[in-house]
């Protein structure tokens, strides 16, 4: 009797060290990637609400369904580079960013060419070591007429390596167009 006991212990702790069919905890679960993976990325960013906070025209040229397609670089620092989200004419610099275990928070401010006032944007994104989405807010606080704010929603794919020089060029090829 003892040594059915024996066996039959010997066996289920055999099956237990296979894995016992358990295939749930075999599968590997992926980490979560800490900062954004330095390179090119293909941005996109569509408008998905656009408002007059004044009641007057805003001053943009963005339309709800236009959308924007730009080529930019992520540096080693992981952030998204500011000329990425503003207008031909806008001046952007990011304040408060934050990227990190999939998550990037970028606060940006803006002056636009020819308007007094600013324009704050907040870039909310999740990422993956290929590619990022989110939305980017804005609103402007001009000193006249046109002051609004929008919503785009903001995708984007890893294309490669690059480099602050290429990413620039692409930038400047994209507002020329």
């Amino acid at each position: 009797m003892k040594a059915r006991i024996l066996a039959t212990a010997t066996l289920a702790l055999t099956l237990a060290a296979c894995g016992g069919g358990d295939t749930a905890a075999d599968e590997e679960v992926a980490e979560p990637v800490d900062t954004m993976l330095p390179g090119n990325f293909q941005l996109t960013s569509e408008v998905t609400d656009l408002s007059s906070t004044d009641g007057t025209d805003p001053v943009t040229s963005a339309e709800v369904g236009s959308s924007v397609t730009a080529n930019v670089c992520v540096g080693e620092d992981g952030l998204l580079p500011a000329a990425a989200f503003g207008e031909e004419g806008d001046d952007c610099v990011i304040e408060n960013p934050y990227v990190r275990r999939g998550k990037i928070r970028q606060a940006l401010v803006c002056q636009r060419e020819g308007q007094d006032g600013q324009i704050r944007l907040q870039v909310d994104a999740d990422f993956t070591e290929d590619g990022i989405e989110g939305t980017v807010s804005t609103m402007t606080y001009f000193s006249g007429d046109g002051d609004y704010s929008m919503k785009r929603t903001l995708t984007g794919t890893r294309t490669g390596d690059c480099t602050e020089a290429e990413a620039e060029e692409d930038l400047e090829a994209e507002v020329a167009e």
